[in-house]
């Protein structure tokens, strides 16, 4: 059990972070320079790649999945509101 609490625990802060850090990034990318933000973007998904690997591999993909779903949604949702012209909207 203590796996499946440490896995949701990364995933709440990977999830949370990337949340706020993907529409910083999308701004990067769309107005300062595209090559800075997809490295930051790799960046990014590297450190969560080794924080992750660390688990095994039914948590480490449980806490990927539940990273995923929140961050995107929670990223595309920030980007819509604060760019008016955003593809979604």
């Amino acid at each position: 059990m203590p796996d499946i609490q440490k896995s949701m625990k990364l995933s709440l802060a990977f999830g949370l972070s990337g949340a706020v850090i993907l529409p910083v990034l999308y701004e990067v990318y769309a107005n300062i320079s595209a090559a800075a933000g997809l490295v930051l973007i790799a960046v990014w998904a590297v450190c969560a790649g080794a924080k992750f690997s660390a688990l095994k591999f039914k948590e480490a993909l449980w806490a990927w999945y539940a990273h995923l779903l929140m961050q995107v949604f929670l990223a595309l949702s920030a980007i819509s509101l604060s760019t008016p012209k955003f593809p979604i909207c």
